[in-house]
């Protein structure tokens, strides 16, 4: 299997490296490119920058994809008073609160989630939130499976790291 990448160099505008990977055998090998060329190291630290990017892009998406099938489920609530009455029924796993949601929004949920012992992330804004579980844009979700929740959890801190 062959994949080529096209990486332009930071200060090098005029040249574009392709790095040509075959097989799991190149892959292993510690230098596929040779330590003693001047563009390695620039080289090696856009790729990884690159490559973070995108893993923490697959990851928020991982977790938008849980969110949408928690909702199928039928085991999210969304909105203000819906989320309330999951917290207050005991049913709440987790709480996805936006990034952007106002502060009077942000204070009032997580202390009725610390008081009734419910995890609480921030993640993502308004828009993508609402769009994860089908509506409007969303300040806040609660998912309500334990297993789902933590699927959830898993995904959203591995697209923050």
């Amino acid at each position: 299997m062959v994949r080529l990448f096209m990486i332009p160099l930071e200060g090098r505008t005029d040249v574009v490296h392709i790095c040509v990977t075959i097989s799991n055998a190149l892959r292993r090998q510690k230098k596929v490119i040779p330590s003693n060329v001047p563009w390695a190291s620039a080289y090696r630290r856009r790729f990884t920058q690159i490559w973070r990017k995108r893993r923490r892009k697959v990851a928020e998406n991982r977790a938008y994809s849980m969110i949408g099938i928690a909702r199928k489920a039928g085991m999210t609530a969304s909105g203000g008073y819906a989320v309330e009455e999951a917290i207050h029924a005991g049913k709440a796993k987790l709480l996805i609160i936006a990034e952007d949601a106002s502060d009077n929004t942000v204070k009032k949920f997580t202390d009725m989630a610390a008081f009734y012992h419910v995890r609480v992330i921030r993640f993502s804004n308004k828009t993508d939130l609402g769009r994860a579980v089908g509506t409007g844009s969303r300040s806040c979700i609660v998912i309500k499976d334990e297993g789902l929740a933590e699927a959830v959890k898993k995904q959203i801190e591995r697209s923050v790291l």
